[in-house]
């Protein structure tokens, strides 16, 4: 006999359905979970994104000029991490012999 979770007032046990276990082992409820909530803060940030400038600048009162400079300043930032990246990387890994 295998050991399986007791079931709740339900009558409900946590585990995956004999069609779910088959066909996919590996999707497990931390997976499932894990999943779901990646999926709800990506689609949370590309959601502020556009409405960040709206509110800085009606909410706040914000000048534009302000803005752009917050935005400059981030784009900046991000270039100057992907070049820091870049080189960390060029300096950590063993070139290839088919590509020099």
């Amino acid at each position: 006999m295998s050991a399986s979770p007791a079931p709740d007032a339900a009558g409900h046990r946590d585990v995956p359905g004999p069609v779910a276990a088959v066909r996919w082992p590996w999707l497990t409820r931390n997976v499932a979970v894990l999943c779901g909530v990646s999926f709800l803060q990506d689609t949370a940030s590309e959601l502020l994104y556009p409405i960040l400038p709206v509110f800085l600048t009606a909410v706040h009162g914000a000048p534009v000029a302000v803005l752009g400079i917050a935005e400059g300043a981030a784009d900046g930032a991000t270039a100057l991490a992907k070049v820091a990246a870049g080189i960390r990387v060029s300096a950590l890994t063993v070139p290839l012999s088919c590509c020099s």
